[in-house]
């Protein structure tokens, strides 16, 4: 069962899903994609939403369809 552990707004331009891309949040967290996906797009601080899986940390978009595995990098 997944755990809703963040809601906030992406802190500037969100430009897609990209390995090994950085995801900043304006609670002031950074996120970092370590699922091998791709999509890209051009969106202005759209919210976001995180969940914590069993194993697992997946981010949710708006806009975006889908979501994409992540880690926590800070704070």
């Amino acid at each position: 069962m997944e755990q809703l552990i963040v809601e906030s707004t992406m802190d500037g331009v969100f430009c897609g899903w990209r390995q090994e891309g950085y995801f900043k949040l304006e609670n002031g967290e950074i996120w970092e994609q370590i699922s091998k996906e791709y999509k890209f797009c051009n969106l202005v601080k759209p919210r976001v939403r995180i969940y914590r899986g069993k194993l697992l940390h997946f981010i949710e978009v708006q806009g975006m369809d889908g979501r994409v595995q992540v880690r926590k990098v800070s704070p």
